[in-house]
């Protein structure tokens, strides 16, 4: 009896690919026998064919026995099932020029925008109409968004230069460049803080800034600083006074003189016996001769002031007075 000995084929499954995203189709490719016949796997385009497309739904293996002769032999090939990624991108879609807004993209874990960036939330400020874009990557798969940030024009505010004012003075600031204006400091010295045109009444150097909003809803600033100059007249404190009853009805009363500058005051009196008369604490009041409510007779007396100026400096003066009757 002679006895043919065939050879055993060695089968082997070829794919450019082993992962494909949910839904696609891969091809595979047997080699190494004569015919085949696939014996495992769902979705393939055909049974007893050398190289059939699969439309795999979830990972696992694809079997297929090759044949040569009487003789055979079985391949395995594992394809990984990824599922596809749905991304999406939240954030205000409408700006103002030189604001900034944050988009956030959802349903992706590996995402890239065309910014760079790879973090979930990204903060983008464009000058102009942009379209920024996010791709999300889940194994062989991706998915693409896209979101367009418009930008509104913001208005030009402006309230004119620095300027300088004497104390007491007033200023008539003028905003200009949009129809709404609303003013942000030192309100108490403003005629009204929702118009263009508000009067000032600082009493030492100020800032005033107010923000504008156009039609569109974008905003502005801008600034100004009135600059108010102290200029203090010298203090004249008289050395004599005359009650009305018997003198001068212009020097009837003991008072300081150039007071626009005094910011607190006070000055006391007292008699050549050192027993203190009066004690004065407004710079408005003065001192009409008497002593618990009793005149007192024409004599000398010493006064000690002590006063501090609207610019904060001090002073202090002594000296004497005399009562005249």
């Amino acid at each position: 009896i002679e006895i043919t000995v065939n050879p055993t084929p060695f089968v082997t499954i070829l794919s450019g690919i082993a992962q494909v995203c949910e839904g696609d189709s891969l091809t595979l490719n047997a080699i190494g026998a004569d015919s085949y016949s696939w014996i495992s796997g769902d979705s393939l385009s055909c049974i007893n064919c050398q190289n059939p497309i699969i439309y795999p739904q979830q990972t696992g293996f694809f079997t297929v026995a090759g044949t040569t002769g009487t003789c055979s032999d079985t391949a395995s090939f594992e394809v990984f099932v990824s599922q596809k990624p749905d991304i999406r991108i939240t954030g205000d879609p409408l700006i103002c020029e030189n604001e900034h807004t944050v988009l956030t993209a959802f349903g992706g874990n590996d995402l890239t925008w065309n910014t760079g960036e790879s973090t979930q939330d990204i903060h983008v400020s464009p000058s102009e109409m942009t379209v920024y874009t996010a791709i999300a990557t889940s194994g062989a798969c991706s998915d693409t968004a896209s979101i367009v940030v418009n930008v509104n024009p913001a208005p030009v505010i402006t309230v004119g230069a620095d300027t300088t004012i004497r104390l007491g003075e007033h200023v008539d600031l003028l905003a200009s460049g949009t129809l709404s204006f609303e003013w942000t400091s030192n309100l108490l010295t403003l005629s009204c803080i929702d118009c263009a045109d508000p009067v000032s009444f600082p009493s030492d150097t100020t800032e005033y800034c107010v923000i504008g909003t156009n039609a569109l809803g974008c905003e502005a600033s801008d600034c100004i600083i009135i600059n108010v100059e102290v200029i203090c007249g010298d203090l004249f404190i008289p050395d004599a006074f005359s009650p009305a009853e018997g003198g001068d009805k212009d020097n009837d009363c003991f008072r300081i003189y150039g007071i626009d500058c005094i910011k607190t005051l006070r000055l006391t009196v007292f008699n050549r016996w050192g027993e203190r008369v009066v004690i004065i604490e407004d710079s408005r009041d003065c001192w009409d001769g008497t002593f618990n409510g009793l005149p007192l007779n024409s004599d000398v007396f010493i006064y000690y002031l002590e006063a501090t100026l609207i610019d904060n400096s001090e002073i202090r003066r002594e000296g004497n007075v005399t009562l005249l009757r």
